[in-house]
């Protein structure tokens, strides 16, 4: 039987993106939840492994579908399912070990800072050595879409960094890991995010566009080797 992976959508049009097809190639049976739909979730010890997506909230709202939504990864940790939380997912995942989010020093938004400055993530000593990041070179792109950061406990592991914001991608126990940026970015993810997402709204559509083509073989590298990595 194969093995069962639950993907949860905060709002439609942040899914799985990228993560989709190589999820499918690894031949895992993927169950999707969409909380703008039902806040009805399943206990995740029922899965293989969890994939929780970003989306507009914040992790601090005390609002029934965040207050659902921190139950579900605690209830995670409880399990020991392994869990890929990407941005409102990895916040929340910090939230379950006991750590902060706070308001970042600066929203990081798209593919470049103000200076023009690619976003990438460095890799720490330890994320050099961590199982997930296998493969990875030592600094790779991403794009962000994030006005929050998080505070870490010392347990939490910081695998990557940034300049602008320090904490990039984490890890709680041995398989749980959060990434503030969107490795699963493709090319029909960014046409609806263009479209629909508020704070893309004002940028160029063609220049983001020619931006992507350019970086987008790097995108392709990273989630490829997180989801070959992944433990499930």
């Amino acid at each position: 039987m194969a093995k069962r992976i639950c993907i949860i959508r905060h709002i439609t049009r942040e899914g799985p993106g990228r993560f989709h097809g190589l999820i499918k190639k690894r031949g895992l049976d993927i169950h999707q939840y969409d909380l703008s739909q039902s806040l009805t979730l399943p206990d995740p010890a029922q899965y293989d492994g969890v994939l929780v997506m970003g989306g507009p909230q914040s992790a601090n709202d005390t609002d029934e579908r965040m207050t659902v939504m921190r139950g579900f990864v605690s209830g995670v940790l409880d399990s020991g399912t392994p869990y890929i939380g990407i941005c409102l997912g990895m916040q929340l995942l910090v939230k379950a070990a006991g750590g902060q989010v706070v308001k970042s020093p600066r929203k990081e938004i798209g593919f470049f800072d103000p200076q023009k400055r690619p976003y990438e993530n460095i890799l720490t000593g330890e994320g050099k050595k961590d199982p997930l990041l296998r493969g990875l070179a030592d600094r790779f792109p991403v794009f962000h879409l994030h006005g929050e950061t998080v505070v870490l406990t010392p347990e939490i592991r910081l695998l990557a960094t940034a300049p602008q914001c320090p904490n990039q991608i984490i890890r709680v126990n041995q398989t749980a890991y959060g990434l503030q940026g969107h490795p699963e970015l493709n090319a029909s993810m960014l046409d609806i995010w263009l479209r629909e997402e508020p704070w893309l709204r004002e940028s160029d559509p063609g220049e983001i566009k020619r931006q992507y083509r350019t970086l987008e073989p790097g995108y392709a590298r990273v989630s490829e080797t997180l989801i070959r990595n992944w433990p499930v």
